[in-house]
């Protein structure tokens, strides 16, 4: 073996014990380096999007009047009044030209707010919502003419706070109150129900 052939091996194996040893790693870093700046730029342009989306949302928040929010309460109030809602459905019983029997209030079972056991303590945000909304059931005996009943539930689609049509029921008979009749024709039993907005921490 000539000594030029064993100069140009060693310059070889000394080549790639340097790539090996020093030069690969050095790429490495740059791989990573350059990986750890795509990242960096990502947080940088997602948290620009979030901040403009959040000034957004509060330029529109502070944009909204005074008589918006109070439509708004009234459509999806913090908390439903039993009385006053029981009130506007007999006012629209009356009007529709029904005769309101008796109209009794009860909790939804679904809106029982369950305990939510998780390690991280953490609720999905469609559960979260769902469990934000409350409900008042409206158990009522109502009579009247087949119209009568149209015109009542046309009411109730136009009225300022939606109400929930849960069950309808229509009998034909004799309505009697302390052994006397006092309404003969359809005898509707009819539950609506009501929700209020009542959010909960995550």
């Amino acid at each position: 073996m000539s000594r030029k052939f064993t100069i140009q091996l060693v310059l070889i194996v000394l080549v790639i014990v340097a790539f090996v040893s020093y030069i690969k790693p050095k790429f490495d870093e740059l791989r990573d380096l350059e990986n750890d700046i795509v990242s960096y730029k990502a947080a940088v342009a997602d948290a620009t999007q979030f901040t403009s989306l959040l000034a957004e949302l509060t330029n529109r928040a502070d944009s909204v009047s005074a008589g918006e929010l109070q439509a708004l309460e009234k459509f999806l109030p913090s908390e439903t009044d039993v009385v006053e809602v029981e009130q506007d459905i007999e006012a629209m019983a009356i009007l529709s030209g029904l005769l309101p029997i008796s109209i009794a209030v009860s909790d939804a079972e679904e809106s029982q707010r369950e305990v939510f056991d998780d390690e991280e303590g953490e609720i999905p945000s469609d559960m979260l919502l769902e469990r934000s909304l409350e409900a008042k059931r409206f158990n009522m005996t109502l009579v009247g003419e087949y119209d009568d009943l149209k015109s009542f539930l046309e009411n109730l689609e136009v009225n300022a706070y939606p109400l929930k049509i849960v069950s309808l029921e229509a009998v034909s008979g004799e309505l009697e109150q302390g052994g006397v009749v006092v309404n003969s024709g359809l005898i509707y039993n009819l539950v609506l129900e009501a929700k209020s907005f009542n959010p909960i921490q995550n």
